[in-house]
């Protein structure tokens, strides 16, 4: 269950977990963008998907149960656009367009 227990931790929100001498927590706090994991295991391609864009700044509250979950999610969300470049980049290098839009 640490594992499971550690996939949920945020600090401020849910405490980090500690296993074998290391303090684990969820993942996108350090790599929101795991498209280094894909590529490690061999994906040509990976596609990235912001399922929360334009949602944050419309549901702000000033509640204090909401402040902290909102200012985490939008730390996260502020580090993608650093994490895609690479992968935009190469992308625009291949001719191909990084962010496909909606018909």
């Amino acid at each position: 269950m640490p594992a499971v227990r550690a996939s949920i931790a945020i600090p401020g929100i849910f405490t980090p977990v500690r296993h074998d001498n290391r303090w684990l927590m969820e993942g996108g706090m350090s790599n929101p963008v795991s498209d280094s994991a894909c590529r490690a295991f061999g994906a040509d391609i990976v596609i990235g998907v912001d399922p929360n864009a334009g949602n944050l700044a419309s549901e702000r509250s000033a509640s204090r149960c909401n402040l902290l979950p909102q200012v985490n999610a939008e730390v996260l969300i502020g580090q993608l656009p650093q994490q895609l470049q690479p992968a935009a980049a190469a992308y625009l290098a291949r001719g191909q367009d990084p962010v496909p839009q909606p018909p």
